[in-house]
């Protein structure tokens, strides 16, 4: 499986999984969703470490490809946060319905 060839299983949950300071959450933090981004400004420096575990792992690809097609909401997966994650299912989703509204 891709997994037994990422990088990431040589490190720490908490560097691709950050935990956020979030004033909202009751114990005044919370794991990132991509809804603190929104709330509080850019949190993309808690992944600064993972972002460059993930530039050199040899299955970023798959790791991408699974978190998209399972929905992860959690942490750094394939190099991109759950915002930027986000962004590219809102793309896919559009793009998928202007396909199906030209074939009508």
């Amino acid at each position: 499986m891709w997994q037994d060839e990422a990088l990431c299983k040589n490190y720490p949950a908490d560097v691709f999984f950050p935990i956020i300071p979030d004033p909202a959450a009751e114990d005044g933090e919370q794991m990132d969703d991509g809804t603190i981004w929104e709330r509080y400004g850019d949190t993309s420096s808690f992944y600064d470490t993972a972002r460059q575990i993930c530039a050199l792992c040899p299955v970023r690809e798959a790791c991408l490809a699974h978190a998209l097609a399972e929905k992860e909401r959690w942490g750094m997966w394939g190099g991109l946060t759950p915002i930027e994650r986000r962004r590219i299912e809102r793309k896919d989703r559009r793009q998928r319905l202007k396909e199906r509204r030209s074939a009508s």
